[in-house]
């Protein structure tokens, strides 16, 4: 049976992806599944740094705020999935 926290990510029409330390997926929601045209199994598979091919924030960048215990917030990120631009609000908590 599915958490109460993931029921209502699941509903949620923003895009949500949980990473761990290395950036790996470890959830998806639905939204995300249609941002990124893979479904969340797919989605597991591989590190953020593979499911974009340009990102205006470094990511490295974001792994090690992180990794310091900081927060990042930023609601002007660019992504480029799949060829296509995308503009997204990037929050990143440890």
């Amino acid at each position: 049976m599915a958490s109460l926290t993931e029921t209502v990510m699941d509903n949620l029409i923003t895009a949500v992806l949980v990473l761990d330390q290395e950036l790996m997926v470890t959830y998806a929601n639905p939204a995300a599944e249609q941002l990124f045209c893979l479904s969340e199994r797919r989605l597991r598979e591989h590190p953020l740094t593979e499911l974009v091919q340009h990102c205006s924030v470094d990511l490295e960048l974001v792994k090690a705020t992180l990794d310091s215990g900081q927060s990042l917030t930023d609601s002007d990120v660019t992504l480029v999935v799949d060829g296509n631009q995308r503009k997204v609000e990037l929050s990143a908590s440890h």
